[in-house]
């Protein structure tokens, strides 16, 4: 067994051991592969997605303490991610998807949720609400793509994303995290094969230039709290600036010290602070 596939399935009885049971469910005739936790708070069910060649369980680190304050929680490995496997037919637009995740919150869930998102699932999250607002009862983004970049910047992302050693792979964690766990240094060789998976090349090579429309961000009238950080290093950092421009007026907007690109994995206690503190604000919880 590939040593990328040891560490999913480290992950996957770490969740259990955390109480989040995972399962595959059958949806718009697709495999996915689903993460659950019972929740014991009176707050809406969580949905969270994840990013480009990541999958459900890079929140495992938040579940329990979402659980705490909300009625459940789950996250999806998107298709051609993870454990759920690549469609027939390849992978899927990044309006299939949405479409999909919409059908997820319509068919499984069935009750308006707290919809979170991190980096390419924010882009995701923002989308989903766009379109099916009484679906989403807040949204919660960390470090979102989505802001609209010049022709170089999404060039240069889309090189950041071509990994084929491990030399390429832990300058790419370097930039992932505001400061990479020693053992993502250490078997960074051995994660290479998830940068080349068909659905992450699908983006690199057709959607990094594609952007939330101001229009679209304009319609996230919902309760709706944007974390980025200050030591952001992966998506260009005039991002925020796009996201404050558009955004309702009432939405917040955070910048965060000692932040990188995926927060509720680094920094999960203080992740949880902040998404507490707005979610109590906004009488959610």
């Amino acid at each position: 067994m590939h040593v990328f596939h040891i560490y999913q399935h480290f992950s996957k009885a770490a969740g259990r051991m955390r109480g989040i049971h995972s399962y595959d469910i059958e949806l718009g005739g697709h495999r996915l592969r689903l993460y659950a936790k019972r929740g014991k708070g009176g707050g809406p069910p969580a949905v969270l997605l994840h990013g480009l060649g990541a999958y459900g369980l890079i929140y495992s680190k938040v579940f329990s303490a979402l659980a705490k304050e909300l009625s459940a929680v789950y996250a999806l490995d998107l298709p051609g991610h993870g454990f759920s496997p690549l469609p027939a037919g390849g992978p899927l637009s990044l309006e299939e998807v949405v479409e999909l995740v919409g059908r997820f919150l319509l068919e499984e869930v069935q009750e308006p949720v707290f919809l979170f998102g991190n980096s390419m699932g924010g882009a995701l999250a923002a989308q989903v609400a766009a379109q099916m607002p009484k679906q989403v009862r807040a949204l919660c983004l960390w470090a979102p793509a989505g802001a609209r970049m010049s022709e170089e910047e999404a060039q240069g992302l889309s090189k950041f994303f071509d990994i084929r050693d491990g030399r390429q792979a832990r300058a790419f964690l370097r930039r992932l995290f505001a400061r990479a766990p020693w053992y993502a240094e250490l078997f960074a060789a051995y994660f290479v094969p998830i940068f080349n998976l068909p659905a992450v090349h699908y983006v690199r090579e057709s959607c990094m230039e594609r952007c939330l429309e101001p229009e679209t961000l304009r319609k996230l009238g919902m309760p709706t709290l944007l974390v980025w950080g200050a030591l952001e290093k992966l998506l260009p950092y005039g991002g925020i600036e796009y996201f404050r421009e558009h955004l309702p007026k009432a939405a917040v907007v955070l910048e965060v010290q000692g932040f990188g690109h995926m927060p509720q994995w680094e920094s999960p206690k203080k992740c949880m602070r902040i998404w507490k503190e707005f979610a109590q604000k906004q009488g959610l919880i």
